[in-house]
């Protein structure tokens, strides 16, 4: 095999595995938006907050809860994974 017919075919072999390579995984689903929005100041608490995911929400694989101003908890119902959207009451 000469040189060139060598270094064409080390070269497509690695094209294909760069191709053919899964995509990297993420360990986590990003946030995409929330109701009230992140940082909003409202006067009184709403009757429910929603969290809006980029992928589906695993209900067996998530843990939410909603929080005042001094940290403490004030989810007063449950949160019910919806596709990938979370209200919470």
């Amino acid at each position: 095999m000469a040189i060139g017919t060598r270094a064409l075919a080390i070269a497509a072999i690695a094209v294909v595995a760069l191709v053919a390579a899964p995509p990297p995984a993420f360990a986590h689903n990003p946030l995409t938006g929330s109701d009230p929005e992140d940082g909003a100041s409202v006067e009184q608490a709403p009757d429910q907050v929603e969290l809006s995911f980029l992928a589906a929400v695993d209900a067996n694989n998530a843990e939410f809860d909603v929080t005042g101003p001094d940290g403490s908890s004030v989810l007063a119902g449950s949160a019910e994974v919806d596709d990938k959207s979370v209200p919470a009451t």
